[in-house]
């Protein structure tokens, strides 16, 4: 993530919030945010699952065009690009329905499930490459707190699933609290020793 490419990642963590809010009020089907995930407004049992596979996808798109734009800090980034399009995938991958308790039960029953795993994990492992090749301790800090608070939140959900809403609330808001302190410090100093040459 870099400066320039600032607002893609507030853009995309904008409409993901717009959506996870509207979806509900508008869902065919019951829906309890404390007891379901909110990957569970895009499955198809919900006729209105439009609205959640939306922001998903507009999340991803977001997140992998704001990767993409410093050719640099794509060394450090390149896991967002690929969370980027397993959110795509989540958002529009919906073969098999997901149903109430269904996905923490059976995660990878679905193929919604296996795109939120494999997104999942990339944006762990982006986080990662922030706490180990970040341009400042700021940055590093951040993402280590964010990494903290997501694997937290996964482990809650699949202990406690009546909650798994709730987990997974907060386990976004986590994230985007990062997406919008996170220092803008482009690719610099602190990773000049991974570059094999300097011009």
């Amino acid at each position: 993530m870099n400066k320039n490419s600032q607002n893609w990642a507030l853009l995309g963590t904008v409409i993901f919030t717009l959506a996870a809010l509207v979806a509900p009020l508008y869902s065919t089907i019951e829906y309890d945010w404390v007891s379901q995930a909110t990957g569970e407004l895009a499955g198809r049992q919900n006729m209105n699952s439009w609205i959640m596979r939306a922001g998903l996808v507009g999340l991803g798109f977001c997140f992998f065009i704001d990767a993409l734009q410093d050719k640099k800090g794509l060394k450090r980034d390149w896991p967002f690009a690929l969370f980027g399009l397993a959110m795509i995938g989540a958002g529009i991958y919906r073969r098999t329905s997901v149903e109430a308790g269904v996905f923490i039960e059976e995660p990878l029953a679905n193929g919604h499930g296996w795109f939120f795993i494999a997104s999942t994990l990339f944006l762990l492992l982006g986080l990662v490459m922030h706490i180990l090749l970040g341009a400042c301790k700021k940055q590093k800090i951040a993402a280590l707190a964010t990494v903290i608070a997501l694997v937290s939140c996964t482990y809650a959900a699949f202990t406690i699933p009546e909650f798994v809403g709730v987990f997974d609330r907060i386990a976004y808001c986590a994230v985007f609290i990062w997406v919008l302190v996170n220092p803008r410090v482009p690719y610099g100093n602190g990773l000049d020793h991974f570059t094999v040459s300097q011009h």
